[in-house]
């Protein structure tokens, strides 16, 4: 019986070891197989990259690279057709595909300073300053004296606002060699830093190394602006344009020097020329809506502030300069819900006595109650928009009103009440005594801007003879 169960046991054994080297047999088969599966993936995965490889360098812009006459890129090694095809791409601005080449050539050894440095001016361009901060020290540790390199850390440390950092490596950068690039971004820093004086020579310096630069002309030019020296700014703007007539940046800027000498025809010529080259931007739009306010053309204003607001409808200026022209024009229906925005942002006097006009015009009377009344509560008794709102609540006591405000001693605020006036006798439809409080306001010319503007305005529309 013993022995039965001995034989047994062997027997039993003997299969299992069958069954084992059969499985071990069958996995190792398996793997086999899987191995050579990933292979051929790999392969076909390899076998694609060089095909997408080979493409971008067959359809790269070769017609942007400055190549020396007889250089043909067909006859050069393959290492450097992928460099100079990425070199194209990076020069027409598409950063993905020069990424993708030098990637391919990182590690080579004889190119892999050039390829670094080109992956930093991807990060640059991408705005990634961290990314091509680290690709600059990189190169660094390689090469302490490449103006290259430095001009770019120093330009990346700007662009972080590192400007003391910034400041040290343009400087070593211009003792090994003072380029127009090195020199320009050392005159920025001297502008961040206030040093205006010191951004201009520098600037000068740097145009007289690229005479043809025509953004140099125009930081020259902004820098002359800062300090106050207008017509040197004109002359550095127009001799941007000369160069370049197609950016329109420079127009804006010299249209804005020109306003702030009030040379405001010659602005709107300016912005007229920007808003052709791009009609896309508001700001011109705004800036030009402006001038015709100063120069009371309420209409062409809000021509130009409903572009703003089509193009941007976010811009505050904009709804209070459509708000304000329209009131002014005794538009108070459209007003109004420019008026009542412009307030929400910014509680005027001015901008809450204009919303209670217009409801009065408008016979509104519930909705001037409710918006007027608080509004009254906040102010003193003894302010000129306190008595003159009252009026639009009870204008039984208009001679009081007018006592009032002409024993104010401020000057300004006097004005501004008797414009006021002036306003409730013209929505009343009383002309003749709104000419009579427009005229007192005009005749105090600079005392309020505003108003005295408006008056003038008013009572030229009116035909209303009157002596200066």
């Amino acid at each position: 019986m013993r022995q039965n169960r001995t034989g047994f046991t062997l027997l039993m054994c003997f299969l299992l070891s069958v069954v084992i080297l059969t499985c071990e047999t069958t996995n190792v088969s398996e793997d086999n197989a899987l191995d050579e599966e990933k292979e051929t993936v790999m392969d076909q995965e390899q076998t694609k990259k060089k095909e997408s490889i080979a493409l971008l360098i067959e359809n790269a812009p070769f017609y942007y690279l400055p190549l020396e006459e007889g250089v043909r890129i067909e006859e050069l090694e393959e290492v450097d057709r992928v460099f100079w095809a990425a070199q194209a791409y990076l020069l027409q601005g598409t950063l993905e595909e020069a990424e993708i080449l030098l990637t391919t050539i990182e590690t080579t050894k004889e190119m892999q300073y050039e390829v670094m440095h080109s992956l930093a001016l991807i990060s640059m361009r991408r705005n990634d300053w961290k990314t091509a901060e680290l690709r600059l020290l990189n190169l660094l540790d390689m090469n302490r004296e490449d103006p290259d390199v430095l001009t770019n850390l120093a330009t990346v440390y700007f662009e972080m606002e590192t400007y003391a950092e910034a400041e040290r490596v343009f400087k070593d950068s211009l003792k090994l060699r003072r380029d127009a690039r090195a020199l320009e971004g050392m005159a920025m820093v001297h502008e961040q830093n206030k040093r205006y004086v010191h951004a201009e020579e520098l600037y000068t310096e740097s145009i007289s190394l690229e005479p043809e630069n025509h953004m140099l002309y125009a930081y020259r030019g902004k820098v002359n602006a800062l300090q106050d020296m207008f017509i040197p700014a004109i002359a550095d703007y127009t001799r941007a344009i000369e160069i370049n007539p197609t950016y329109a940046w420079h127009y804006l800027d010299r249209g804005r020097l020109q306003a702030e000498l009030r040379r405001f025809e010659i602005a709107l010529e300016d912005y007229d020329d920007f808003i052709e080259l791009r009609s896309d931007v508001f700001i011109a739009y705004l800036y030009r809506a402006q001038i015709y306010e100063l120069l009371l053309d309420f209409e062409l204003a809000r021509k130009d502030y409903e572009m703003v607001l089509s193009i941007r409808n976010d811009i505050s200026q904009a709804h209070t300069g459509y708000g304000v022209s329209s009131f002014v024009d005794g538009l108070y229906e459209q007003a109004l819900p420019y008026l009542h925005q412009a307030y929400e942002e910014e509680d005027y006097s001015e901008y809450a006595m204009m919303i209670g006009l217009s409801y009065y015009a408008l016979e509104r009377t519930n909705e001037l109650k409710d918006f007027l009344i608080p509004v009254i509560k906040k102010l003193p008794q003894t302010d000129v928009f306190y008595i003159v709102m009252n009026l639009l609540l009870d204008s039984t006591n208009i001679l009081g009103a007018e006592q009032r405000i002409s024993s104010i001693e401020d000057k300004v605020d006097q004005n501004k009440g008797y414009f006021y006036i002036g306003a409730f006798y013209e929505v009343l439809g009383n002309i003749r005594l709104a000419t009579k409080f427009y005229e007192i306001v005009y005749s105090e010319d600079g005392r309020a801007i505003f108003e005295t503007n408006i008056a003038r305005y008013k009572v030229d529309k009116w035909d209303v003879k009157i002596s200066r």
